[in-house]
């Protein structure tokens, strides 16, 4: 009869074991999401700043940019691997969807994208209101301006201004 109470007061240690660790871990997880989470943002704005630091010094289209777009894509991908979601410093909120590849290789944060932007609004919404057809990739604007965050920035206004987005 010891042996089966013993045998007792050990399965109910090991449950009640079990059931501590089990706690312990709905507690621990969160947090350490959290702290993912806060070093993923860091590095993302530190990578962004790095970007815009090279634009500002070699141009947006320059070499040293391009290669602190591709480490900015990267930290976007390690977070999006660690947390299913990443930090974007231009709204200053975490998106769940992996979507910075819509950011057209980190355009957006170059002059010459929301340059080209407000033209292609202003052009787009003219045509939209003369109904013309859609026809972006044919105006001299877009034509004679071969940077490509000019370019990306213009179709993405002309498309808004269009009504296509």
């Amino acid at each position: 009869m010891k042996t089966r109470g013993d045998c007792t007061r050990l399965g109910k240690t090991l449950a009640g074991a079990a059931t501590l660790s089990a706690l312990l871990l709905f507690v621990a997880v969160p947090r350490l999401q959290a702290d993912n989470r806060a070093l993923c943002q860091q590095r993302i704005e530190q990578s962004e700043a790095r970007l815009n630091e090279a634009i500002r010094k070699h141009g947006g289209n320059s070499e040293q940019a391009n290669e602190r777009r591709r480490d900015l894509n990267a930290e976007r991908d390690r977070c999006w691997n660690e947390n299913h979601a990443w930090w974007n410093p231009g709204d200053r909120q975490w998106h769940n969807e992996r979507d910075w590849d819509r950011d057209h290789g980190g355009y957006r944060s170059d002059p010459l994208y929301q340059t080209g932007y407000n033209e292609g609004l202003r052009i787009g919404r003219s045509d939209l209101r003369s109904n013309r057809a859609y026809q972006p990739a044919n105006y001299k604007a877009y034509k004679n301006n071969g940077n490509p965050a000019y370019r990306a920035g213009f179709m993405d206004g002309y498309n808004e201004g269009y009504g296509r987005r």
